[in-house]
């Protein structure tokens, strides 16, 4: 083995790298750090004793291991419902977003949801369990219609018109229900509706809140008086 001593080593042309290669089946073995720029950087033990496993799901971190990607939405519901009471989501343990396409089959009908912090054992309804603000438009009116108040339950989308074959669409996000506070469902929703003069399209935004702090582990999706058919997919974070 021979040794090469030298304070600086340069490429031979400009914009080439500088090569080090093993010969045979070994590598060479840089023991000392490394400086770029004149500051210190990684030492090479860290960089080569990197734990876990390489892959298109994975990335390097600053300590030298491999983490598994996260954040990314996934699906856990979806389905269709005819003519159903309701939908029970269990399970529930972040920040969810669903989506709705149905419609009711009595007149005036709103979707509402109800929360549970007992795993969908009950559900709570309480005169005053929650506060909900929301406001719609529907087509050739001049305004927003406006309500607010405690309510037992969470209003997703407002009554509008007088036709019960009329489907509404429906995007809720769920925030954070495992923080155990007033847990917050912020919704958006529009669709088709019959104001006498036949059918117009409306569009309205509803925040809703519990009005007690729980760790919210399940929540309930229905129409009061009414059924629901249509279909849903539901989110988690």
């Amino acid at each position: 083995m021979s040794t090469l001593k030298a304070d600086s080593i340069t490429s031979a042309s400009s914009n080439t790298d500088v090569v080090i290669t093993g010969a045979g089946s070994g590598v060479p073995d840089i023991e000392a750090a490394f400086k770029v720029g004149g500051t210190a950087g990684v030492p090479m033990a860290s960089i080569r004793t990197s734990s876990g496993t390489a892959s298109s799901s994975t990335f390097l971190r600053g300590d030298g291991t491999w983490q598994a990607a996260g954040g990314a939405w996934s699906s856990v519901a979806a389905g269709t419902l005819s003519a159903s009471s309701g939908l029970n989501v269990t399970g529930i343990t972040g920040t969810t977003i669903f989506f709705l396409n149905v419609l009711a089959d009595t007149k005036y009908s709103i979707v509402s949801m109800r929360t549970s912090s007992n795993g969908g054992s009950s559900y709570d309804s309480g005169s005053s369990d929650y506060y909900r603000n929301n406001i719609d438009i529907s087509e050739g009116e001049s305004g927003y219609a406006f309500n607010s108040g405690n309510m037992s339950y969470m209003l997703l989308s407002g009554a509008r018109g007088s036709s019960e074959t009329k489907y509404i669409s429906i995007k809720g996000t769920l925030i954070r229900p495992q923080d155990a506070q007033e847990t917050v469902v912020l919704t958006e929703y529009a669709g088709w509706c019959d104001l006498g003069s036949g059918d117009v399209g409306y569009h309205g935004r509803s925040s809703n809140k519990r009005n007690s702090s729980a760790d919210v582990d399940a929540f309930q999706l229905y129409s009061g008086g009414s059924t629901l058919t249509g279909t849903y997919e539901i989110f988690q974070l």
